[in-house]
């Protein structure tokens, strides 16, 4: 028999064992946290983004929403309160947001714009529970209210760290004001959700401007620019737009359009008319191309043909005068990405890449800004990828933005809508603004939509413009893995029917919300037509995508031009009841004059800035790849899949499962391991 004194020994042997397991887990869990390792899911994943259909009431004082609204172009926040999914939050701050569509909306009878919620604008640390702000957007140019979820949600299939979305029925004051798409802000919320904690940099790469104009100066991230040059001038298309004089946002006349013509302009150019709306209740919007600089000649210059337009470096269309119109110059830098969103090496100047840098999110230094050019100038020299950049998730990233052909983007000459992240010398890029992807910019032809090519994936720039996708593709090593992402998108996400399910799920989800919508840009009509057409956009561009993998389908843009009959038809698909660039109705695209936007669509560019032609080819009979599975008489999976609304919206990616629960439970296990052994210990003596 052990006498007594022997067993409160033994406890204490167990109780500090057990506490010194405790704390060694907790160091190495501290550890693992400083090396972004240890990422758990916050709170609003669940209670924003879980929910089918989020639910937010703007609550503002009347008359500041509508100076708001009058004053739009200005971007300035209001303070507000907010109910979101039943909790209401006080003193937040609210402004429009955008660019183009900003300016658009401005110009428009419409009020409904996008706008960014920011809940620590006023208070400090407010967060929505845990979420520093997110953006809902407004659907411009998207008749079918699902181009930029479906976009996000391929880009999580294909394993791409994508910002939460979800659907949004938005009321001011009480009353509905429409059905809007929710999306996480890529901040110090994100960065911690992701990768664990806040100390990489994230960079927003906007355009900075045709013809050499400076990017998105706005308040909070313009200043972060390190020597910046007072007076570089501002940003067409919304951003700082507003601070040219030249740019004046209503009163608006019956039509939509404002009623002051913009500076530089006799009365002779003036719009000569709008374009109605199908029904009294939707938004109009100013004639597109009705501007005399923005129609194409009716004849082609010297020398040029259908086939053989004027090469890039030459194009130089008219403009506004500086006082607010457009200064497009595509021989400057601009939109040919020469003001860093290319990720061209320019130099080490920090100043010499203003699409980057103007834009950081949150404060950076000089030594930051070092960091990126580093990385771009290995880029340039193709040394030492591996060191500077996540190729896995960059190639995860190309494959679903090709699949979805946005050239809003890096892969045309705007050379913007993504983001920077970069951390510890290593960069990688992440998704943003998709309401204009499946070929919603600057495109005539379905058939160059579905046949964009997966090889030489960018629209009216050469390939070695664009090193980021350059590289990457001349390796082969890269390339297979490449395309082993996109075959994984065609298996997962669109054959046997499964892309039309989506579509049909997404349909019934919303179609009511649609229907209801008071500000919508569509009918509910035009809406469902959409709806349809993107099924068979879809599909048809899965089929594409399908056959440049296996070979059937050219996958370069050259040899698409040489072997036109092997693309796959289009038929009399439309792309214009999709919505488009500019919003307007009846989907009309902007034109650029000179030959840029010819008959065949964006895809069709050589490297050398020519363009050829693709013709439009008969759509396959009913069942076929535009009706349900994309594979030639392929069968629709009738079977269909239940939507689990919260693993929709908050999936977990595979890398970036929780860590959390499994320290918290050995943490709780220890203590009651030690006790049970004490007990029966105790027992046996």
């Amino acid at each position: 028999m052990i006498k007594n004194n022997k067993i409160h020994i033994v406890v204490a042997i167990a109780v500090i064992f057990a506490l010194a397991v405790s704390v060694t887990l907790v160091a190495v869990a501290n550890t693992e946290a400083q090396k972004g390792n240890l990422k758990t899911e916050p709170e609003y994943a669940r209670k924003i983004f879980g929910t089918d259909i989020i639910s937010i009431d703007i609550l503002a004082d009347e008359d500041d929403w509508q100076e708001m609204l009058d004053n739009a172009i200005n971007e300035q926040f209001i303070m507000a309160d907010v109910i979101v999914n039943g909790t209401k939050f006080m003193n937040i701050g609210i402004r429009p947001k955008g660019n183009s569509s900003l300016t658009q909306v401005a110009s428009s009878n419409s009020d409904r714009y996008s706008f960014r919620l920011q809940f620590n604008e006023y208070v400090k640390k407010q967060t929505c529970f845990g979420l520093e702000s997110f953006v809902i957007n407004n659907m411009l140019g998207d008749y079918t209210y699902m181009k930029e979820y479906i976009s996000y949600d391929l880009m999580r299939e294909a394993g791409v760290d994508a910002p939460y979305f979800g659907y949004a029925e938005v009321k001011v004051n009480g009353e509905p004001w429409g059905l809007y798409l929710a999306v996480e802000l890529y901040n110090d919320s994100y960065e911690q959700r992701v990768f664990g904690d806040t100390k990489g940099m994230l960079y927003n790469v906007k355009m900075s401007g045709f013809g050499g104009n400076i990017g998105d100066f706005r308040r909070g991230e313009q200043e972060n620019m390190p020597n910046r040059q007072e007076g570089w001038p501002q940003m067409p298309f919304g951003g700082a737009f507003q601070q040219n004089p030249g740019f004046q946002q209503g009163p608006r006349n019956e039509g939509g359009a404002p009623s002051t013509p913009p500076r530089g302009f006799s009365p002779s150019d003036s719009p000569p008319e709008t374009r109605e709306p199908s029904d009294s209740n939707t938004p109009r919007f100013p004639q597109q191309n009705a501007w005399p600089f923005m129609n194409p000649p009716q004849n082609n210059p010297p020398g040029t043909s259908d086939n053989n337009p004027p090469a890039m470096d030459d194009f130089n269309p008219p403009a506004w005068n500086n006082n607010g119109g457009f200064n497009w110059n595509f021989g400057g830098m601009g939109m040919r990405g020469g003001s860093g969103g290319s990720l061209e090496y320019i130099d080490d100047n920090p100043q010499s890449y203003p699409a980057i840098f103007n834009n950081t999110v949150g404060k950076g230094t000089e030594k930051d800004y070092l960091r990126v050019i580093e990385a771009i100038k290995a880029l340039s020299e193709g040394k030492d990828l591996e060191k500077y950049f996540d190729i896995d998730k960059i190639l995860r990233y190309l494959a679903a933005h090709t699949f979805v052909v946005n050239l809003d983007s890096y892969s045309s000459q705007m050379a913007q809508n993504y983001y920077i992240y970069e951390r510890d010398g290593k960069v990688t890029v992440l998704p943003w603004d998709y309401n204009l992807a499946w070929g919603g910019f600057f495109n005539s032809s379905a058939s160059s939509v579905i046949n964009f090519p997966v090889d030489t994936p960018v629209s009216g720039v050469s390939m070695a413009s664009r090193p980021l996708i350059d590289k990457l593709l001349s390796d082969e090593e890269y390339k297979d893995r490449y395309h082993g992402y996109l075959q994984r998108l065609v298996d997962n996400y669109f054959s046997e029917g499964k892309f039309k399910q989506k579509i049909k799920e997404q349909d019934a989800l919303i179609s009511e919300y649609v229907k209801n919508d008071p500000t919508a840009f569509c009918s509910y009509e035009e809406y469902k037509t959409a709806v349809s057409a993107f099924i068979t956009l879809g599909n048809l561009r899965a089929q594409s995508v399908q056959g440049q993998l296996d070979g059937s389908v050219p996958s370069t843009t050259q040899e698409q031009a040489q072997n036109p009959n092997k693309l796959v038809p289009a038929g009399n698909l439309n792309l214009s009841v999709l919505g488009s660039m500019l919003g307007g109705r009846d989907g009309r695209n902007f034109e650029f004059p000179g030959g840029f936007q010819q008959e065949g669509g964006f895809g069709w560019f050589f490297q050398d800035g020519q363009q050829r032609a693709v013709p439009d080819r008969q759509m396959p009979a009913q069942g076929g790849p535009g009706q349900g599975g994309f594979f030639p008489g392929g069968q629709e999976n009738r079977e269909g899949r239940t939507q689990n609304r919260t693993n929709i919206n908050i999936p977990r990616s595979r890398d970036n499962q929780s860590n959390s629960p499994i320290l918290t439970g050995v943490l709780v296990l220890l203590p009651v391991a030690a006790t049970v052994f004490v007990a029966r210990y105790k027992r046996s003596y």
